[in-house]
């Protein structure tokens, strides 16, 4: 028998030397929380890509707008229906800017192990006790940021539908322009 099985028999009392595959679930469960990480950096980028698309979109809008206003200015007699177009598409901008502002918001991911607590709790206890109370603490955090994630990725998926949304607002606002 080996030092390190009989060690683990002689604390039969302290149910964490009877974690076999503590080490294995362990490392898995690191590897599984940094691409967590990375799935919010992935979210992060998209919602930063429809923001600067929603932005671009309601630019060349005002761009046309200030143009072809003054092709269309003999014609339309009435200012109102010259701008509605515009006023739908400004307002889908800024359904766009909230809805991907939700999705960009900064969130608090729960990281663990908090190097102080491992400091003060564990120090002194043996090994396969802090790694079991670790990846106890990691499997409750991993849980708690998938939660946070997957809000972050619905509402991203929302801004997406959104910014589809203004960019049909663009087209229909350029038809109406090409139209008259």
């Amino acid at each position: 028998m080996s030092s390190d099985s009989s060690h683990r028999h002689q604390n039969t009392n302290d149910i964490y030397y009877d974690l076999p595959s503590l080490d294995f679930a362990l490392d898995l469960t690191k590897e599984r929380i940094t691409l967590q990480m990375e799935q919010v950096n992935a979210v992060d980028t998209k919602a930063n890509f429809i923001l600067g698309s929603a932005t671009a979109i309601i630019s060349a809008a005002l761009i046309l707008q200030a143009v072809l206003i003054q092709l269309h200015s003999i014609i339309f007699t009435n200012r109102f229906l010259l701008e509605l177009p515009l006023l739908l598409l400004f307002i889908t901008y800024l359904s766009v800017m909230f809805i991907a502002f939700l999705a960009y918001r900064i969130n608090v991911y729960k990281l663990v192990p908090d190097p102080s607590e491992l400091y003060k709790h564990y120090l002194q206890k043996p090994e396969s006790h802090s790694k079991a109370e670790v990846f106890r603490a990691m499997v409750e955090a991993f849980k708690e940021n998938e939660r946070t994630i997957n809000k972050k990725v619905s509402w991203t998926e929302r801004a997406l539908v959104a910014l589809g949304c203004e960019t049909v607002s663009l087209v229909l606002f350029l038809s109406l322009q090409f139209l008259y």
